[in-house]
């Protein structure tokens, strides 16, 4: 389990727990940003008939809901306790939005973001670009080495992680626009801001990053 604690400067306090070993219940009263059909992701393969919510607005309910009245230059220290380390940052509201979204997004049943479990799995809060592109990469190359394993796959193939950031980065555009429609305010907003910049980087400057990864190996 992963422990999340938002201290405000007020002393007031928000925290989760995200158990990816656990189903994340459905809310009483479903509103309608988490049908799956409201600004649906043109690229959803899932449909009404199989799912009538989107997956991922099912995981992200709890703390969008919790923040929809917050901006997201509020001041927070935040606090994120894992079964192996504990991280504690001072950071505005967007920022720690940011980190925990995008780890209750990668726990979804969502058809794309499920392939972002493994990397959940290994949270790592705050991780700089670099380091997020570091984990994403290594990430896929296990994915590669399994599929190459199983006979599904004789070589690596780089246009599949591009294909999948292009997704994701369509996905995370969409799934910003759902969630406008549940915050009065912008701390949501501006999280999922951030997480599509960082999956449109990867499609825009894939041999860049590699180049830059590569000196770190020199």
């Amino acid at each position: 389990m992963i422990n999340y604690k938002f201290t405000f400067e007020s002393g007031e306090t928000k925290s989760f727990t995200i158990d990816f070993s656990s189903q994340t219940p459905i809310p009483e009263t479903v509103p309608d940003w988490m049908l799956l059909e409201t600004n649906k992701c043109p690229n959803c393969p899932l449909k009404s008939s199989e799912s009538n919510l989107c997956p991922a607005a099912i995981e992200v309910e709890t703390v969008v809901t919790s923040f929809r009245n917050n901006f997201s230059y509020e001041k927070v220290s935040v606090r994120v306790e894992t079964p192996e380390r504990n991280y504690e940052k001072n950071v505005d509201v967007q920022s720690g939005l940011l980190a925990i979204i995008g780890l209750l997004m990668s726990k979804s049943n969502c058809p794309i973001l499920k392939n972002l479990r493994g990397l959940g799995k290994f949270h790592l809060p705050f991780a700089s670009n670099q380091e997020a592109f570091f984990r994403s990469f290594s990430a896929f190359l296990i994915q590669q080495y399994f599929k190459q394993s199983s006979g599904q796959s004789e070589k690596v193939d780089l246009s599949e992680l591009t294909d999948f950031y292009k997704n994701l980065s369509v996905l995370n555009y969409h799934f910003m626009q759902r969630i406008r429609l549940a915050s009065k305010k912008d701390a949501n907003l501006n999280a999922l801001l951030g997480l599509h910049c960082l999956s449109s980087n990867v499609t825009m400057s894939l041999e860049e990053q590699l180049d830059l990864l590569k000196l770190q190996f020199e």
